[in-house]
């Protein structure tokens, strides 16, 4: 994307990738500050496990650092748990208080 809505960092393994992380950056009007949406994390089968992911996410840390953002955003699959461990180990906070909701349009 050409005006700044995105960021995607890309891991390699021999030149080859193995793995993104895709980032939407908006604005809260409730916080009244930026925010990063983690929306895609990938990582090739073959290359889990061996803290990609982890690493990946890092650079999501500092682009939020660095852009003034006040938090990162992110879901995963209720059944998910490995995700949802390694967001806890890194400090996401799982949400108790909204619950998410969407409408297809197509």
């Amino acid at each position: 994307m050409n005006n700044g809505d995105a960021t995607v960092f890309i891991a390699y393994s021999d030149k080859e990738p193995v793995g993104f992380v895709l980032n939407y950056h908006t604005f809260s009007s409730v916080s009244l500050a930026r925010v990063i949406v983690l929306n895609d994390l990938f990582i090739c089968a073959s290359h889990r496990q061996q803290g990609i992911a982890n690493t990946l996410i890092g650079n999501v840390i500092e682009l939020a650092k660095c852009t003034n953002s006040a938090r990162i955003d992110l879901g995963t699959a209720i059944d998910n748990y490995t995700a949802q461990a390694l967001y806890e180990k890194i400090g996401f906070i799982k949400d108790t208080e909204y619950f998410s909701y969407s409408l297809s349009v197509t």
